[in-house]
């Protein structure tokens, strides 16, 4: 992990978070560059370890989900993180449907026909959503 607490994971997610939102510019309420999904994905990603974190794993627990969304966020969902998510649901369908393109380089290559990703407007709301629930939970 690049930041040694749930805090620096958290502060990382927003800095993903920011970066995509910085780059997706024009009129892409369904679309999007590649980075600019993988941006906000790698900001989940960080988002739902730093929650983990926050509950008690140690880093080594979490290198070993790696960039495995679903089983990232399968293991916060035993965690209570739907207890917090204002986007649960929406954020689990939308994980199970991306993992297996973010999970491999299949994002890095993707070719659009085969499948449409999800919505990148709904991909930035259910990121900055988790980011915010997670800061007013961290909050003392």
């Amino acid at each position: 992990m690049t930041r040694h607490n749930h805090a620096g994971l958290l502060a990382t997610a927003k800095e993903f978070c920011k970066s995509a939102e910085k780059i997706n510019t024009g009129p892409q309420a369904q679309d999007a560059p590649l980075p600019v999904y993988f941006l906000f994905l790698h900001a989940v990603e960080c988002a739902l370890k730093s929650y983990l974190h926050n509950r008690g794993q140690d880093e080594d627990s979490l290198r070993k989900l790696g960039h495995n969304l679903e089983a990232t966020w399968q293991e916060a969902m035993n965690q209570g993180i739907c207890e917090i998510s204002r986007d649960c649901q929406e954020l689990r369908d939308c994980i199970q449907r991306i993992n297996p393109i973010y999970q491999g380089t299949e994002l890095e290559y993707f070719y659009p026909g085969r499948q449409r990703l999800p919505f990148i407007g709904n991909i930035r709301l259910m990121t900055c959503n988790l980011i915010a629930d997670l800061e007013e939970v961290y909050q003392p």
